[in-house]
């Protein structure tokens, strides 16, 4: 009898082991982004696996207490402005940090130059970053940031 119990405890035992380990969420992308001290400018830091992101950025308006797309184009996860076509995607590695080139306020000309027609500025109000995984399912938001004018 005591070997019956001592079995039935050791299977008890292990099945609470798997329980606990489908509890813990699976280690997944962990990118955050951080605004940096001038208007537009932002750092993303891949706290996680090493993950494919969209290369495009998406900038969002506060609209009462939603988000709403703000229709930029040409804002998108490079460095330096280049000639060069941009990927649709990039991977960040684990623990990998990119200081992507700065947000310029416009709807078009939003990073580097571009030929835009009817271009201009976004209105005032409260805005945030969004960049999302390549397979669109896991998105990473700034903190919210105010544009004056």
């Amino acid at each position: 009898m005591g070997q019956f119990r001592r079995q039935t405890l050791i299977a008890v035992a292990a099945c609470l082991g798997c329980a606990a380990a489908r509890a813990q969420p699976a280690a997944g992308p962990m990118v955050e982004l951080m605004l940096g001290d001038g208007f537009g400018s932002f750092t993303l830091v891949n706290r996680g696996p090493a993950v494919q992101l969209r290369s495009a950025i998406k900038v969002e308006r506060q609209v009462d207490a939603g988000w709403q797309d703000a229709r930029v184009t040409n804002f998108y996860l490079i460095e330096q402005c280049t000639r060069a076509p941009v990927p649709a995607c990039i991977t960040l590695a684990a623990g990998a940090t990119l200081r992507p080139m700065p947000w310029l306020g416009n709807f078009c000309y939003a990073q580097c130059p571009v030929n835009c027609e009817l271009d201009g500025p976004l209105p005032a109000g409260s805005y945030r970053f969004v960049v999302m995984t390549c397979d669109g399912t896991r998105q990473f938001a700034s903190p919210p940031f105010q544009k004056k004018q």
